[in-house]
């Protein structure tokens, strides 16, 4: 009788941990990406000698939080802008954008989502 339930109520806990697992995922990785543009316009904006390559900066940080492929440099928008969220001043923006890529392997509800990280620093000029 106890297999007879565990068999019935098997396929649902899979799935609730499935999907659990999957959302802590996304959070980690939107996270990672937030955490990346923030350094990377902090790093433009001071015009630091390790991102001579903005873009190319936000790949290798990326890399290391996360896994190599998360994002290319063709998914990292950076530019000069004169206002931040309403503030006005010289800021170095950074926008990351990302497909999630956990989505296939545990939860397929989760394919397609796009991730997007924005940030903004004060520039010295």
């Amino acid at each position: 009788m106890v297999s007879v339930e565990f068999a019935l109520l098997a396929g649902l806990l899979v799935t609730l941990l499935a999907g659990t697992l999957s959302v802590a995922l996304l959070i980690l990785t939107q996270s990672a990406l937030q955490s990346v543009s923030t350094e990377t316009a902090r790093c433009a904006a001071i015009g630091s000698s390790l991102c001579t390559s903005p873009a190319q900066y936000a790949v290798n940080l990326a890399t290391q939080r996360l896994f190599p492929g998360i994002i290319s440099a063709a998914n990292v928008a950076v530019s000069n802008a004169a206002s931040c969220r309403g503030a006005p001043g010289q800021y170095a923006t950074v926008t990351i954008r990302s497909s999630y890529w956990g989505g296939g392997l545990l939860a397929p509800v989760f394919n397609g989502i796009q991730l997007t990280a924005s940030a903004c620093y004060p520039s010295h000029s």
